[in-house]
């Protein structure tokens, strides 16, 4: 018989690592692999697809709590959103800039394409928008949120490689403040400073002309532009 019926398959539905590595991948953007160690560095694990699955699909609470893969509460996709996000501070070993032990291999991660050596990454700052905060706050009024753009944001600085590996990123910033304010006053900056003083003039960011030129920083040419 050429027709054959294939048998039905049972998973635990409350498992997401049950789920076959296209749908796991698709819903939230790592392989079931990396998912695991990042779970042995996060127990328990289901605050974990929580955060995950917000973090993809950048929606509101209470819709990704009811997800058939998580059913929970929109309060519980709150607290598993702060619990996730303060762990994952604490794991520098996971997105952190170059420290003192790689300087010396800096050529090791240097090599970006179209024969263009010596530079580190690239950086810029992206707006992610929130909910505007109250305007009697004191401390954090919302008018410090509201950006050139017209809409209440967090200003996030992300510096990563050619091969789009994260190396450092900053949202401590509201929406207001300038790109080269918050590179001004970066840990990395002050990092490729150090890095400089000690003999290392040969490494760079790329940043666009909303930075200031630095012996670490290149910039563009403003109108410096050539026909195709």
């Amino acid at each position: 018989n050429e027709f054959r019926l294939q048998r039905r398959q049972l998973r635990d539905a409350s498992d997401p690592l049950s789920s076959p590595e296209g749908s796991f991948r698709a819903i939230y953007r790592l392989s079931r692999q990396l998912a695991t160690s990042l779970i042995n560095d996060l127990i328990p694990f289901m605050p974990i697809f929580v955060a995950l699955h917000f973090f993809v699909q950048g929606s509101y609470q209470k819709a990704v709590g009811q997800d058939f893969f998580l059913a929970i509460s929109q309060s519980s996709v709150s607290r598993c959103i702060k619990e996730v996000n303060l762990a994952l501070e604490n794991l520098q070993n996971l997105i952190r800039f170059p420290n003192s032990d790689e300087e010396l291999n800096l050529e090791k991660f240097m090599n970006m394409p179209n024969g263009f050596p010596g530079i580190i990454g690239f950086i810029d700052c992206t707006h992610v928008a929130i909910v505007a905060p109250p305007t009697e706050d004191e401390n954090y009024p919302a008018v410090v949120f509201l950006n050139r753009k017209g809409y209440y944001s967090i200003n996030v600085q992300i510096i990563c490689q050619a091969e789009l590996k994260i190396l450092a990123i900053n949202a401590r910033f509201p929406g207001s403040v300038h790109d080269s304010a918050i590179w001004e006053s970066s840990v990395a900056k002050q990092e490729l400073h150090r890095i400089h003083n000690r003999g290392h003039n040969n490494c760079w960011l790329i940043g666009d002309s909303g930075y200031p030129a630095q012996p670490w920083l290149l910039t563009q040419f403003l109108g410096n532009t050539t026909e195709a």
